[in-house]
C-alpha cells in the first residue's frame, strides 16, 4: 500500500506522515517512509517555479520511491484454510501458508524464507524462490514442528523473506502456527 499526502507548503504534511508512520509500526506493520523531494530541489519552486523544476521533483520523487521499493521485498502471508493444523509422517504437525511475494525491480531476485517463534519449527517445503522482474509470484510454504512442542492452541511466529544477494535486505511477517 502506498500514502501520498498532498498540500501546500507548511500545512503539517510531514508531521502528518511521521505520526502515520509511528502509528503503523505501534501495529507492527513494516513502514517504509520516503521523504518530499522538493526540499532539494536544486531550481526555484512555489511561486517561481518553472516546468523544469516540477520535472525534477517529479523524477526525482519516482526515483526515491523505487529506491525504496527495491530495499524491501513485499509479502503478504496468507494461511491455507483449507488445512488448518495436520499431522504428517513422524507425527509432525504442520501449518500451510501461502506467500505473495512481489519483486519492484526490473531484474530477477532470488529470496530465502525462514521463520522463528516456536522450538523445532521448520520449513518443510522449498524456501529458495526467484521472482521475475517487476511481478509477483504465489508460493506455498509448509511449516512443521515436532509434536508435544507446543500446546494446543495459537502460537505467535515470525516468517523472514531475506534478499539472497543482500542479507539486509529482509522483510520480516508475523503470523500464527496453529496446533491442535
Amino acid at each position: 500500500m502506498k500514502v501520498a499526502l498532498i498540500g501546500t507548503h507548511g500545512v503539517g504534511k510531514t508531521t502528518l506522515c511521521f505520526e502515520l508512520a509511528a502509528r503503523l509500526k505501534r501495529r507492527d506493520v513494516d513502514v517504509e517512509m520516503v521523504r518530499e523531494v522538493a526540499r532539494h530541489c536544486p531550481l526555484p519552486i512555489n511561486r517561481e517555479t518553472s516546468s523544469a523544476a516540477q520535472a525534477w521533483i517529479l523524477h526525482t520523487q519516482m526515483a526515491w520511491e523505487l529506491e525504496a521499493a527495491a530495499r524491501h521485498p513485499l509479502v503478504d502471508v496468507l494461511r491455507d484454510r483449507t488445512s488448518l493444523a495436520r499431522e504428517v509422517e513422524g507425527g509432525r504437525i504442520e501449518n500451510v501458508y501461502r506467500l505473495q511475494i512481489m519483486n519492484t525491480r526490473e531484474s530477477p531476485h532470488r529470496v530465502k524464507v525462514t521463520v522463528s517463534g516456536l522450538p523445532t519449527l521448520a520449513v518443510a517445503s522449498e524456501s529458495d524462490f526467484e521472482i521475475p522482474a517487476a511481478t509477483s509470484k504465489q508460493v506455498p510454504l509448509r511449516l512443521q514442528i515436532d509434536a508435544g512442542q507446543a500446546a494446543s492452541g495459537s502460537h505467535k511466529i515470525e516468517l523472514q523473506v531475506v534478499d539472497a544477494e543482500d542479507p539486509s535486505v529482509a522483510v520480516r511477517e508475523r503470523s500464527v502456527f496453529l496446533v491442535r
